[in-house]
């Protein structure tokens, strides 16, 4: 079965450092993975020496420096710490964060009002910090104006509207007690924001057509919408390439013709992978060139 990234991220969480480091060194990749195709097999059957021989020459750094703390004997903890970089322990991490936040959100907008609530958390436009709305100030906002708390571990969810659920997924995807915070590379507290809203609304946005440069670009039906590029475009264009079938592009894929460019702002602790999500109906990792599961690599 495919790794997830949460289930390392959970398992990092707990403290489970022998289950981590093992995950990281078995997860699955997609077919554009194939290159780490027999340094999984051997890593899943214990050979980690023969793993770290097989694992590209660039690329893999961390991996191949995981492997042989562990050939040396080194205990997980140990060897995760000296070899993962601390960017790549937060993306673990945050995972398992985004995802019972992710949860939450659904269980606020589906099983409570769709207004915001007394006792709902709000950012205090004074002192910047996160607090909880008044009961008067309730016709002054809106659902933009709502956050729910983003857990980190070994710190308490705060007390909103949404705490019990968010616990409650929460003990799901983490069942152990949270490791020491000690152990991370990091201070906890900065592993994530305090809190997000749970509806972001871009400001600032215009958009454009263009013409593509020699680039990695989203697939879209522009041109199936009678969409053309100015004659000032057309003069610097080339033939443009054949679409691929799927979704996913390789990095050695470019292309050119009409583009669609956005340009738009967010709050903080927005994402625009997230605005890209709703407009285009996909997934966010689509939107990295070639991402496929090879963001897995370190």
């Amino acid at each position: 079965a495919e790794v997830r990234r949460y289930e390392i991220g959970a398992a990092l969480w707990t403290g489970q450092w022998d289950l981590a480091a093992r995950l990281m060194l078995t997860a699955n990749r997609s077919s554009d993975g194939a290159v780490c195709e027999g340094a999984i097999a051997a890593f899943r059957s214990g050979e980690l020496a023969k793993g770290m021989e097989l694992l590209p020459e660039e690329g893999a750094e961390g991996l191949r420096n995981l492997a042989m703390q562990l050939v040396l004997g080194r205990p997980a903890l140990e060897a995760l710490q000296s070899a993962v970089p601390a960017a790549v322990w937060a993306r673990y991490l945050g995972s398992v964060s985004k995802l019972a936040w992710n949860h939450a959100v659904v269980a606020r907008l589906t099983k409570q009002p769709r207004r915001p609530v007394a006792g709902d958390l709000i950012w205090d436009g004074e002192t910047g910090d996160v607090r909880h709305l008044k009961f008067d100030e309730l016709d002054s906002k809106g659902l933009s104006d709502i956050l729910l708390p983003l857990p980190r571990p070994g710190e308490p969810v705060p007390e909103c509207s949404g705490r019990l659920y968010l616990e409650a997924v929460l003990r799901q995807l983490v069942p152990g007690a949270d490791a020491p915070e000690a152990a991370f590379p990091f201070k906890v507290s900065t592993l994530l924001p305090q809190a997000r809203r749970i509806v972001g609304l871009p400001g600032d946005v215009s958009w454009d057509i263009t013409e593509a440069e020699n680039g990695p670009l989203v697939a879209c039906d522009l041109s199936h919408l009678g969409i053309e590029p100015s004659p000032e475009e057309q003069r610097h264009s080339a033939p443009s390439a054949s679409p691929r079938a799927g979704r996913r592009s390789k990095s050695s894929d470019r292309s050119k013709g009409p583009a669609l460019r956005l340009r738009f702002s967010l709050p903080r602790g927005e994402s625009a992978e997230g605005v890209l999500s709703e407009l285009l109906r996909a997934s966010p990792s689509e939107f990295v060139e070639g991402l496929g599961r090879r963001d897995e690599l370190f």
